[in-house]
């Protein structure tokens, strides 16, 4: 009887392990993507969808609005009538200023010129002599309403004989008059 001996090197049994584990990641990894890619596209599909619908309704809704509101005509009128209601309430009420300084006008004068704008009130005024031109001045000092009154300047007419004189009026605001 013989003896079987085997001199060469036993082989090992391959693990296969590590390539069924890897072989299983990869294809979970690509269900994953491929799950994942189509909830994108599905998102993008329906946001694309809602942004369109958005659209439609937003023109439907400036349709109806500007059926609502009449035609152009009409809201222009209406922004323009708007427009002056502000600049109306943003003027100050110059006449009862305007008729206390006519009202404390010398006799034999007149005035010649006037300029307003939002605080001050330019005046020109014809005297017959410069004492009726100060004393125009004190009375437009004494006058409540009135800021400060200054005086440019005092000029004598020879040819008609006369004084003309121009005064700046500051009016007080409005809610300093209260």
């Amino acid at each position: 009887m013989l003896i079987d001996i085997n001199l060469l090197p036993v082989k090992e049994k391959k693990n296969n392990h590590p390539k069924i584990l890897f072989s299983i990641l990869g294809f979970l990894s690509v269900l994953v993507l491929v799950t994942v890619a189509f909830f994108f596209w599905e998102y993008e599909q329906d946001r694309s969808f809602l942004s369109e619908r958005l659209n439609q309704e937003q023109a439907l809704t400036t349709e109806l609005q500007s059926e609502l509101s009449g035609d152009e005509e009409f809201q222009e009128a209406e922004r323009l009538e708007a427009i002056t209601t502000d600049i109306q309430e943003a003027i100050p009420e110059a006449t009862p200023v305007l008729e206390e300084l006519l009202e404390n006008l010398p006799s034999r004068s007149h005035v010649e010129a006037y300029q307003t704008d939002q605080q001050t009130v330019e005046l020109t005024v014809r005297t017959s002599s410069n004492i009726a031109a100060v004393t125009y001045f004190q009375s437009l000092r004494e006058i409540e309403e009135l800021l400060d009154v200054d005086i440019h300047s005092i000029s004598y007419m020879d040819d008609e004989e006369y004084f003309v004189t121009t005064y700046t009026v500051h009016l007080q605001e409005e809610e300093e008059q209260v």
